[in-house]
């Protein structure tokens, strides 16, 4: 039985979602995200983005950029409006969460399975953006694309302030260790209706970190460890809709 795509889909987030236009611009998703509005604002503005009665409001520093973004005259986010709705970035910093955790277990060993659901929640809801998703996940579907693993070589994650000062045991991340994690948070958010797009694994180096390769162009020079390629982009979204259609495709056969 064929499986048609979703014919309205939204990507919401930060200034990471330049990474993802970039990625359609060159022909490099789905076909499914052909006709995908953008919504959202970078830097500080972001912070000006307001969840009221269900609906995502910017405020008045917000707007205008906003309006830049979306390009359609879409002045708010209804998720009513879509039949998907992507978190792309949008401040969950699945690094920071994964990182701590190890941390944690290299000190005292790996806390109860409770405690590990409650940190994972207290970190799911300490993000904004994560409030909005699980606020629209009764209306639409709603996938969250966590921040990537900061870009490896970009800057020194060891000195203070940074990652690896707080979490040294980080940098040994196992691959099954981060699969632990990422089911962790997976399972967390789709209590709440939200689906977690995790990090492909090809993508990781060092634990908690993203190869080289998928940087930012002149990641290095700039120091900007956050921003992504727009092969990264491609390769988590295109890889997320392709688990979507197979979930879907196994529902239909258990029928």
């Amino acid at each position: 039985m064929p499986l048609d795509p979703p014919a309205r889909i939204c990507i919401f987030g930060d200034s990471n979602i330049a990474s993802v236009r970039k990625a359609l611009d060159a022909g490099l998703l789905h076909p499914a995200f052909a006709a995908a509005e953008f919504w959202g604002a970078g830097g500080p503005r972001f912070r000006d983005l307001h969840l009221r009665e269900g609906i995502v409001v910017p405020g008045l520093e917000a707007a205008p950029v906003v309006a830049q973004v979306n390009g359609r005259g879409r002045g708010v986010l209804d998720p009513a409006d879509f039949d998907v709705i992507v978190f792309y970035g949008a401040r969950l910093n699945a690094a920071e969460f994964i990182a701590h955790s190890v941390q944690l277990a290299a000190d005292s060993g790996w806390p109860s399975r409770a405690v590990q659901e409650a940190m994972a929640r207290g970190w799911q809801e300490n993000c904004r953006a994560y409030r909005f998703a699980a606020a629209f996940a009764d209306r639409t579907k709603v996938w969250f694309v966590p921040a990537s693993f900061p870009t490896d070589t970009a800057r020194d994650y060891a000195i203070k302030g940074r990652l690896l000062v707080h979490a040294p045991a980080a940098e040994k991340t196992s691959p099954a260790t981060r699969d632990r994690l990422w089911r962790l948070i997976s399972q967390t958010a789709m209590a709440d209706g939200v689906r977690i797009v995790r990090q492909p694994e090809e993508t990781v180096v060092r634990g908690v970190f993203s190869h080289a390769r998928y940087g930012v162009e002149g990641a290095g020079q700039c120091q900007d460890g956050g921003h992504k390629s727009p092969d990264y982009a491609a390769l988590v979204l295109n890889a997320a809709f392709d688990a979507l259609f197979e979930s879907a495709a196994a529902g239909i056969a258990a029928q």
